[in-house]
């Protein structure tokens, strides 16, 4: 690593992917989000998801939804890296089991606030937000395929389910 300083700040992009495939292959796991420093975090995307994810994140911040700040995405062989500041506080699935029926129902309604904000937000396609493409396993499968010739309202149907 570079001298001293967090490398988010002090490596370049390839200096980092290679520190980030390090620090992977150090932890043993398969995990798709790992921290890279105190300061920041990088979440593993494909390339198909990389402009849908921009596009979600940008909507929810939008929204006031509170959102990790995108600092570098980094291209590491088949796959990219989204280097995202940390958002500093307690995890949720550390805290759960000592929450306070208060507290869960205070959460269930700060949860309830940012969905209705995010149902507020439509496609203009029946897909995701950035490309449009619909994916699924119901259409894309041979077993459940949409049928040959199905008419408008039939497909309309099928991605409505």
């Amino acid at each position: 690593m570079a001298s001293g300083g967090d490398p988010v700040h002090a490596m370049s992009d390839a200096e980092l992917a290679e520190y980030i495939a390090h620090v992977r292959k150090a932890r043993g796991d398969n995990s798709r989000v790992i921290e890279v420093s105190d300061l920041y975090f990088t979440k593993r995307y494909e390339e198909k998801d990389i402009e849908d994810t921009k596009c979600a994140m940008q909507n929810a911040e939008a929204l006031g939804v509170s959102v990790p700040h995108l600092k570098r995405v980094i291209r590491r062989g088949p796959v990219f890296e989204f280097v995202q500041a940390r958002i500093h506080g307690q995890n949720l699935m550390t805290v759960w089991p000592d929450l306070g029926l208060l507290s869960t129902v205070r959460l269930a309604f700060q949860l309830r606030g940012m969905v209705r904000r995010m149902r507020t937000v439509t496609s203009p396609t029946a897909g995701l937000l950035g490309t449009g493409l619909c994916r699924s396993f119901w259409i894309e499968n041979d077993v459940y395929g949409i049928p040959r010739h199905a008419s408008p309202e039939v497909i309309s149907s099928i991605v409505n389910f």
